[in-house]
């Protein structure tokens, strides 16, 4: 079966898309910006006849996925024709959607059925998720959180009204008229419908899961009870303080659903964004994994973190050291506080948080400054540590390194060493030195007599490998200012040995 709108056909017919008359196979080669590709689906925008259009493409999701699917009585998406029904059934209702211009799906097998879905792309709209993210920076005005808050509760009314359960309603699916907005009046729209099902009734528990989901995706937009009674009483078309009461159970139930997305994502990495940093337009990046953060992320990014107050959203603005797939440092904000972020994911995770926690006590009872409080606790599939940042603290700088050498120097006389130290460990608070990190902090057998133990010249070395090439000065500055520190005698042998093993240390991390 295939469905041609006039106005595509015509595009087609005068080769829009290639002269290839057999559009499976056009669409297969189309050109343009891919927005999902998964094994089984591909989504890509492309313009033709300067019209701009977004083309779904379904290949088949296999037995396995199937089977999966109706052991977990759950219905399965075998292609594009929900979406091709969902969006058609909806602007017939008079609930703004995609409009469809082109629809075709062929073969009998379930398994490896190809189906494809063509919609007019919706320019000018900006989705609820971007929108909060700007948000986050620069508050809106009252008067426009409240109309769309209203907008939402009534434009999700319409939906359900209709008949039709989204099944993935997320902020991200839902979009807001950009013109609209700034003149100060609100018109969604709703996209992503490949999961959506259409019945005569949407049916209660239909309803709760499509309304948990937006309650979980929307903390930053339904932030106070005010907004969720307002949110409510334009969903009911009633009283919301009313509805509240005589629907008690279907609320409560909403809540719980809601927490316990926000728990799975804080667990598993699961945020309802997409799983790896990615950024389609100047949106803040949503990322469900920190393990997935590549080597140099889009910053300001955000994730999921619950420290014991909740599932709550972490704007990540710095990030102070990433070791790939295994450790994540950041300075982020979350409910308005600036912290200090460690995370820490892989295979070892568990392992490496508590050596850092030990780290830490031992960093205390030296004598060492390190921030009073700290908050435990889980964050984008990640095990997470963070201390709030003081006023005034700051990153160190290259003039800090004498700072850097004088505690190394006291850890040392404590029996303490710090091995692979990092300037990202420490903050400059108040002048003086604070730890921010204790993985690498190791309790010696017995106090060092003399710098020759190996394991104290391997910690300065690996200091002084820090440094920029061609400051030897500096080097040899900060092993003059250890030695003295430590009582030490300063001599050219000794500081031959160690730049040299500094520099071996140096050649080991750059490869």
């Amino acid at each position: 079966m295939v469905y041609l709108r006039d106005d595509f056909r015509a595009l087609l017919d005068g080769g829009a898309l290639g002269e290839t008359p057999n559009i499976f196979d056009a669409l297969a080669t189309v050109e343009g910006a891919i927005y999902r590709q998964a094994p089984a689906r591909r989504t890509v925008r492309f313009e033709v006849g300067g019209a701009a259009f977004f083309a779904k493409q379904h290949t088949g999701v296999g037995w396995r996925e199937i089977v999966k699917c109706w052991l977990s009585l759950k219905r399965p998406v075998l292609g594009a024709r929900d979406e091709f029904d969902a969006c058609r059934h909806l602007r017939a209702h008079g609930v703004a959607a995609p409009r469809v211009a082109a629809f075709g799906e062929r073969g009998r097998n379930p398994a490896t059925r190809r189906s494809f879905v063509i919609c007019d792309a919706l320019d000018g709209f900006v989705s609820l998720e971007e929108l909060c993210g700007i948000w986050a920076a620069t508050p809106p005005p009252l008067a426009i959180k409240r109309k769309l808050l209203t907008a939402l509760g009534e434009f999700t009314r319409a939906l359900h009204e209709a008949g039709v359960q989204h099944r993935d309603y997320y902020l991200d699916h839902l979009l807001a008229d950009r013109a609209k907005l700034a003149s100060g009046e609100v018109a969604l729209a709703v996209i992503d419908l490949h999961r959506a099902r259409v019945r005569a009734q949407t049916p209660r528990k239909a309803r709760l899961k499509d309304l948990a989901a937006l309650r979980y995706s929307s903390a930053a937009l339904v932030a106070s009870r005010t907004d969720l009674l307002r949110f409510v009483g334009a969903y009911a078309g009633k009283r919301p303080a009313a509805v509240l009461r005589r629907e008690r159970r279907f609320w409560n139930g909403i809540e719980r659903r809601a927490e316990r997305l926000r728990n799975r994502a804080v667990a598993k990495g699961l945020a309802f964004g997409p799983k790896a940093a990615s950024v389609e337009s100047e949106a803040v990046a949503t990322v469900g994994s920190l393990a997935d953060v590549p080597a140099e992320p889009p910053v300001p990014f955000r994730f999921d973190v619950d420290t014991g107050a909740g599932g709550r959203r972490a704007l990540c603005e710095q990030v102070l050291f990433l070791q790939p797939r295994r450790h994540l440092v950041a300075r982020a904000t979350i409910d308005g506080r600036t912290m200090i972020v460690r995370a820490y994911f892989g295979k070892r995770a568990e392992a490496r948080f508590r050596r850092e926690r030990r780290g830490l006590t031992s960093l205390a009872a030296a004598g060492v400054k390190t921030p009073a409080t700290w908050e435990v606790g889980r964050g984008g599939g990640a095990r997470v540590l963070a201390c709030e940042c003081a006023t005034g603290d700051r990153s160190l700088h290259s003039d800090d390194f004498g700072l850097l050498v004088d505690a190394l120097a006291h850890l040392h006389e404590r029996g303490l060493r710090m091995r692979d130290p990092r300037a990202s460990d420490f903050v400059v608070r108040k002048g003086t030195l604070c730890a921010v990190a204790g993985a690498s902090i190791r309790r010696l057998r017995r106090k060092p007599a003399a710098i020759h133990r190996r394991a104290c010249r391997r910690d300065i070395a690996g200091l002084l490998a820090a440094f920029p090439d061609g400051a030897e000065p500096l080097k040899a500055a900060a092993w003059e200012r250890y030695c003295k520190a430590r009582g030490l005698p300063f001599d050219d042998a000794g500081w031959a040995g160690i730049r040299e093993l500094a520099n071996r240390v140096g050649r080991r991390r750059a490869e």
